[in-house]
């Protein structure tokens, strides 16, 4: 990773934030993230495509902040520039916390404890009035267009991912996907406000009090399906984590709604396999495709 890049990029636009160290803290598909003198958090997006994402969350975060028990970024540093690469990135306090950790799981006190951190959370969220929000920059994602968005995607992999897959693994994935578009109850849903991409990577911990301290990268935030980050907790975490996560959700519940979570779990390969072949990184096709055939093997 060139750190000097984005030293110039921060030390340009802001001369008056002295840059005295820089390190890498990981990358997502989408954004770039660098510790700046071990006290913030500097973010760059990948892809000039991401920029608008990033714009909804800066408008949605100051009004996110006063509501959820838990911290969430505090975009000190702003930059926009549309003559420069990338246009937009942004600075804030670093949450002290560490990423969620599956190992740390096995402990049954912290297990439980963030687990009621994590329910509550979440049931905070998807609890917000939509009406109460003074910002309108959140995309709502209705059933009908989650259900066109789902038959696109089933195209696309008809097209480019079952060609991808063992015989097996492509007559599994293409009978998964026409059950699953063709399923009215997947679409069925009382639209709220998602975090959308409630990765372990996403979940700031204190493991010495067991708390769930802070959620970070709110991009993907919508109005949508509450199954959604329940999905991405599963696919991060595991079934039997996000089923304790659950039992502390005040939200939508029962054996359909974790159906539709299950359901959409085994979906997300298909993303991860999109994604690499759409950005030309062929690590994320591989391990997506890993990932599909395994599960077509069955349990």
């Amino acid at each position: 990773m060139d750190t000097q890049r984005y030293r110039s990029l921060i030390e340009s636009a802001y001369p008056e934030f002295p840059v005295y160290t820089l390190a890498p803290i990981g990358q997502g598909w989408d954004f770039v993230a660098i510790e700046v003198n071990g006290s913030h958090i500097f973010r760059f997006p990948k892809r000039q495509d991401i920029v608008r994402q990033q714009e909804r969350e800066i408008r949605f975060l100051p009004e996110l902040a006063n509501v959820l028990p838990v911290k969430v970024p505090r975009f000190d540093f702003v930059s926009r520039d549309r003559f420069r690469e990338p246009s937009l990135f942004v600075g804030y306090p670093k949450i002290p916390g560490e990423p969620l950790r599956i190992e740390e799981l096995e402990d049954a006190v912290i297990r439980s404890s963030l687990a009621q951190n994590l329910g509550e959370t979440l049931s905070t969220l998807h609890g917000i009035s939509i009406g109460d929000l003074k910002s309108d920059q959140l995309r709502r994602k209705e059933a009908n267009e989650l259900r066109q968005e789902q038959q696109n995607a089933f195209e696309y992999v008809q097209e480019h991912i079952l060609p991808l897959l063992s015989p097996q693994g492509g007559r599994n994935g293409s009978r998964l996907w026409a059950e699953y578009v063709a399923n009215d109850a997947n679409f069925d849903y009382d639209p709220v406000i998602i975090h959308g991409d409630v990765g372990a990577e996403n979940i700031l911990c204190d493991y010495e009090r067991g708390h769930v301290v802070g959620i970070i990268d709110w991009s993907f935030a919508e109005v949508g399906d509450p199954a959604t980050d329940f999905e991405h907790l599963l696919t991060g975490t595991g079934e039997s984590f996000g089923l304790d996560v659950l039992s502390f959700y005040d939200g939508e519940d029962g054996p359909e709604f974790i159906r539709r979570i299950r359901d959409l779990h085994r979906l997300h390969p298909y993303s991860e396999v999109r994604f690499g072949l759409e950005t030309g990184q062929s690590a994320y096709v591989q391990s997506g495709v890993s990932a599909i055939e395994v599960s077509a093997q069955g349990p």
